[in-house]
């Protein structure tokens, strides 16, 4: 009977051992005799998928009754025969390489539960036209649509904060593309070589453009940069043949070498102008490397956190003549108040200053004889007390 409640106790010692550390499950095959797939922590993630299967897919939201949370590393690659998927909104994340180079595969709905596109997601897949990103994503990590040649146009929604090295360089179809309100950083490459991208506007929430960023866009003829970029690297709009212009607002204070208006490392386009202010990033730019500048004089930054405590007049004087319309709204604005509150000749003020201060000298002296006044009074008072 000891030796029996012995057993017992190392059994149950072991049970309780092992209740403290996650236990791992894999099955072989899925239910549909495709997927294989593991269970951890009461979610399924897929591991990886047999390649002979075709045409449309749908991914089953529950694998040996846990919900399917991942798409692992790798599990769709080379799935070439595979057309359409169709993702469950159970999943949250795309992992590296997960439907790499599947070359038939034409569409793509990200869920909104998904929150991140892992590195070289879908990199490769030669016929993918069409791609919903999820309103949750945060990240498209590197590489993620490298190389998909077919895509014509995507939308970053505003969750996406950023998008890292060569998320969609190669994409030589890609013609639009919306930014949402929430990117804040476009990292190294990230649309190098989209040769068929004709405009993008950057959102004001970007601070940062970086290296090689929208280099070797060759149809590139419209850039607007939002007001707060402060940094745009090397080589980020090198080889944009079609762009002849950019604006580049004062809020820029570093561009990088060859960023803009060159062709290769030597070469510049000789029609190719740069719009700034003066004494900006700029302007510093188009001067060291011999491109075209247009002022748009002083920016209003320069103006307005000035110490400068001249007069309006020198103000307005020191403004060059090339400032924008605005500007010069602003400073008339500036010489018009300052004359009606003045309203008065440079004498007159004088004068009236001149009175005042007559005034209160006046004041001054009165205020003075009645203390001393009051002073001798009060110690002949005292002397006649004490006799």
């Amino acid at each position: 009977m000891s030796k029996l409640k012995k057993l017992f106790g190392l059994v149950l010692t072991v049970i309780i051992v092992l209740s403290a550390f996650p236990v791992t499950v894999s099955a072989a095959v899925s239910e549909d005799g495709y997927l294989t797939y593991e269970i951890e922590n009461g979610e399924a993630t897929i591991t990886d998928c047999a390649t002979s299967i075709n045409g449309t897919y749908t991914i089953p939201d529950k694998l040996g009754g846990y919900p399917v949370t991942v798409i692992g590393n790798e599990a769709f690659r080379d799935c070439i025969l595979l057309s359409n998927v169709i993702i469950p909104d159970t999943v949250t994340s795309i992992c590296y390489r997960a439907f790499c180079e599947c070359n038939a595969l034409s569409n793509i709905t990200i869920p909104d539960n998904v929150v991140f596109i892992g590195e070289k997601a879908f990199y490769g897949c030669d016929a993918l036209s069409n791609v919903k990103i999820g309103k949750s994503v945060t990240t498209i990590y590197a590489d993620a649509f490298r190389g998909c040649i077919s895509l014509g146009q995507i939308t970053i929604p505003d969750s996406v904060a950023q998008i890292y090295a060569n998320a969609f360089e190669g994409c030589t179809s890609l013609a639009k593309v919306t930014f949402g309100s929430g990117l804040t950083l476009i990292y190294d490459g990230a649309f190098m070589n989209c040769t068929s991208l004709s405009s993008i506007k950057i959102p004001d929430s970007v601070t940062a453009i970086y290296k090689d960023a929208f280099n070797g866009c060759s149809a590139l003829a419209s850039v607007e940069i939002g007001s707060g970029v402060t940094l745009i690297g090397d080589r980020a709009f090198r080889s944009c043949s079609a762009l002849t212009s950019v604006t580049i607002p004062d809020n820029v204070t570093s561009i990088g070498n060859l960023a803009f208006g060159y062709q290769n490392n030597s070469y510049t386009y000789a029609n190719f102008s740069i719009s700034g202010y003066k004494d900006s990033a700029a302007e510093t730019y188009a001067y060291n490397n011999g491109i075209n500048f247009v002022s748009l004089g002083k920016s209003y930054k320069s103006i307005f956190s000035s110490n400068d405590t001249a007069d309006t007049a020198d103000t307005a004087d020191t403004v060059d003549t090339a400032d924008t319309a605005d500007v010069a709204a602003v400073v008339t604005q500036i010489d018009s108040a300052s004359t009606d509150s003045a309203g008065l000749s440079d004498f007159g003020i004088i004068m009236i200053c001149l009175i005042v201060g007559m005034i209160l000298i006046a004041v001054a002296v009165v205020v003075v004889v009645v203390v001393v006044s009051s002073t001798k009074r009060k110690k002949n008072d005292d002397m006649m007390y004490y006799q």
